[in-house]
């Protein structure tokens, strides 16, 4: 019997599924299914493919012609699955925590194995949906930044994980929820960012309208920004019409470029160093100032949901 070509190039990215440990069932759910369809055993697992039915018959004229002219195609298909399905019963049981292999280390058939684990571990009903839902509005980009690498990517990967996890469940997230938590989640200098984007899609009349992963791109924009010390809220971007840059010009003694700004260690953005950053050190955020700018955001997201066109703004 040949070996299976999609065996070694499967073993590459072993490393890349997680062990089973039952919290984080939605998402080993995911990448175990990849693994398999790359070993050829998912349709095995799936039921897409039964296993086929040896036709040999038990009579002995039949048990002698098979001994003298070998197993029939449909024996060696029936072989090839029992096979087959003995190696996805092994590559799940390599990817279970100890004591999730407990609960089911007696089981061999893979299809079995596959809806006892799925029984066991995939959260549903209202209880598991309010948990999940807890997760995800509690979703904070400043909870990252503690965190080594980039604090953006490590937010929008939370984010996209606690989706996956709540579609998992059985709950309905909409264009409009994604969105709101998205924004919801970032912290104080991206509030301009915020004003802005919500200005931008205030006209949307249906909620599939809403383009998330266009948002998420365009904040890892404002964050690539963010890290250079420059924001297009801050600056203006005439290359594009988008509501989310303003015209709004910086004074021409900030652009300086012989003097490179300085970078915090502790929140990785420009402008100040991490014995003054208002993350680390929030007892030296000017209270005045910051009244006063949450003040002007709040007013304008007022304005905006009430319709006052900018030129209108100046009334008030």
């Amino acid at each position: 019997m040949s070996p299976n070509p999609n065996a070694s190039s499967s073993s590459t990215y072993n490393h890349l599924v997680p062990k089973l440990t039952g919290a984080n069932y939605a998402t080993w759910k995911t990448k175990m299914e990849m693994l398999l369809i790359r070993a050829g055993l998912w349709p095995i697992v799936s039921q897409r493919k039964p296993r086929p039915t040896s036709t040999t018959a038990s009579t002995s004229s039949s048990r002698t012609r098979s001994s003298t002219t070998g197993p029939s195609s449909d024996d060696e298909a029936a072989i090839k699955w029992d096979e087959d399905a003995e190696r996805a019963t092994a590559e799940i049981f390599l990817y279970l925590d100890e004591r999730v292999e407990s609960r089911v280390h007696d089981i061999r058939n893979p299809v079995e194995l596959w809806g006892k684990l799925q029984t066991f571990y995939e959260r549903k009903g209202f209880s598991a949906r309010f948990y999940l839902w807890q997760k995800l509005f509690t979703l904070q980009l400043a909870d990252y930044r503690k965190h080594e690498g980039n604090a953006m990517d490590l937010y929008l990967d939370a984010f996209r994980m606690h989706i996956q996890q709540l579609r998992s469940s059985g709950a309905i997230v909409s264009n409009e929820i994604e969105a709101s938590v998205l924004l919801n989640g970032l912290d104080d200098g991206y509030e301009s960012f915020i004003v802005s984007t919500t200005q931008s899609i205030r006209q949307t009349a249906d909620d599939d309208e809403i383009d998330v992963e266009q948002l998420v791109s365009q904040l890892c924009d404002e964050d690539r920004r963010h890290a250079a010390g420059r924001t297009p809220t801050e600056v203006g971007d005439p290359s594009t019409g988008s509501a989310l840059y303003s015209n709004r010009k910086r004074p021409r003694h900030q652009f300086n470029h012989d003097r490179p700004l300085p970078i915090c260690n502790y929140c990785n953005q420009a402008g100040h160093r991490q014995d003054n950053c208002w993350s680390l050190h929030p007892e030296k955020k000017s209270e005045s100032r910051y009244t006063k700018h949450a003040r002007l955001a709040e007013a304008s997201i007022v304005m905006a949901s009430a319709g006052i066109t900018p030129g209108e703004r100046d009334l008030f």
